[in-house]
């Protein structure tokens, strides 16, 4: 037996530590769906995750988080790392500033055809999941059928008494015999009280050709989705595993988490509250700790706005380390003159880190002059990707100059980018 939930939040991935943390790793999602309520025209719209995950009963739901990575020092007893497990295992590492772990190789058991793809398929149905509601079929595990009725000896113990009845017999090709047990209908009894064997119902069997073809994904096929040339280096022509194509992409910036910090986050005014608000959470910060800046319009809630270069130094003065980590939204408008203002208030601030948040779906060029205007006086340091899924070439994004921190929220770790380029991939892409 299991249990199904539904859990929401406004953080994916969250939601995903708290599904591992206390149902265990034997928790699977069913299905994931990004929400958005409210705003006006598609702006300012709250955006939320629902998770629906099914619970095996194996008694005490706790017990699995206490028994795992608490007890290992960050390793867990279960022996293979898949779903959700291996995807929020490579955002700890990046946020440890650790190599992200390598999936597992499944172990064959006897001769059998294998794709090697089962465990990197299901890290990529997990990130699959923030691009909308996608539907985690390769990771639920079907419940077992149930067992045929055992019929009672004392009700066979005198078959005229009641009429037989067809029992559930398992789709297996062959014959049983069941001793004392009712046959199907118009069955006469053997001598004796016995009955005729049944005889189980013959499953046809169809034949398929498995065609074979060598896994993996080739440079060639990187390039088109606009990975630089300069990260895959001198790998193979045909196809590799996605794990060497992309052993040379850099490991993603940390958010700054030292008491007094300030964080800024600068990007367009339509876009930067809802990456703000993933940080302020993952910092453990309420959401209405996120400080309104530049051309944000106020919203409800939230403190008072800082909208010049004044105004920001004052409130960098009067920050401290008492404060805590702050997190600091500056919306920057499409004119000119809106440039400008972004990246006067933004050196003003004078911040410990700079994320931008970018478009991916926006031109190379664009972008590159946009992150050289904004942080003419205060450079940025990490870039927050949004709208990966949504284009075409996703890995243009890597060759604009400054690191990528995030991807739709999520560290953005080699698992991460090779789940990513593999919807635009063939189906034997795998990541070892």
């Amino acid at each position: 037996m299991s249990t199904r939930l539904l859990l929401e939040g406004d953080d994916l991935e969250l939601l995903l530590t708290r599904v591992r943390a206390e149902y265990g790793p034997d928790a699977t999602v069913v299905r994931a769906e990004r929400v958005r309520t409210g705003g006006i025209a598609g702006f300012f719209a709250r955006e939320r995750f629902e998770l629906t995950i099914e619970v095996p009963e194996r008694g005490p739901l706790g017990g699995w988080a206490r028994a795992g990575r608490g007890a290992l020092g960050g390793q867990r007893s279960h022996p293979e790392a898949t779903g959700i497990d291996a995807l929020l295992d490579a955002a700890d590492a990046a946020e440890r500033g650790e190599q992200p772990p390598a999936l597992p190789a499944p172990v064959p058991a006897g001769p059998q055809l294998s794709t090697g793809r089962d465990t990197f398929a299901s890290v990529l149905d997990s990130v699959r999941s923030m691009a909308g509601a996608v539907s985690l079929e390769g990771v639920v595990e079907p419940a077992a059928p149930p067992s045929p009725p055992v019929p009672d000896a004392t009700a066979l113990a005198s078959p005229a008494d009641a009429v037989p009845t067809v029992p559930t017999v398992p789709a297996v090709p062959g014959t049983s015999t069941l001793p004392g047990a009712p046959g199907p209908p118009g069955n006469a009894p053997a001598p004796g009280g016995a009955f005729a064997p049944i005889t189980a119902p013959t499953v046809p069997v169809t034949s398929r050709s498995v065609v074979l073809r060598p896994p993996g994904a080739g440079k060639a096929d990187l390039l088109a989705l606009g990975v630089p040339a300069r990260l895959l280096g001198d790998a193979a022509p045909g196809p590799v595993p996605l794990s060497d194509l992309l052993k040379d992409v850099p490991n993603p910036p940390r958010l700054a988490r030292i008491p007094g910090s300030l964080v800024a986050v600068v990007g367009d005014t339509a876009t930067v509250m809802a990456t703000a608000r993933q940080m302020a959470t993952r910092l453990g910060l309420q959401e209405t700790d996120v400080v309104l800046a530049g051309d944000l319009e106020a919203i409800p809630g939230f403190g008072r706005r800082v909208q010049t270069a004044a105004a920001a130094r004052r409130f960098r003065d009067r920050a401290t380390a008492d404060d805590g980590i702050l997190v600091v939204a500056i919306g920057v408008g499409s004119e000119p003159v809106d440039v400008d203002r972004g990246a006067e208030v933004l050196e003003a601030l004078a911040p410990d880190q700079v994320w931008a948040v970018v478009d991916a779906r926006s031109k190379p060029r664009d972008c590159v002059r946009w992150l050289a205007d904004v942080g003419r006086g205060r450079r940025v340091d990490a870039l927050a990707v949004a709208s990966v899924f949504a284009t075409e070439q996703p890995g243009t994004v890597l060759d604009l100059g400054v690191p990528v921190g995030w991807v739709d929220g999520l560290p953005a770790t080699r698992v991460t980018w090779a789940a990513v380029l593999s919807r635009r991939l063939g189906d034997d892409a795998r990541w070892d």
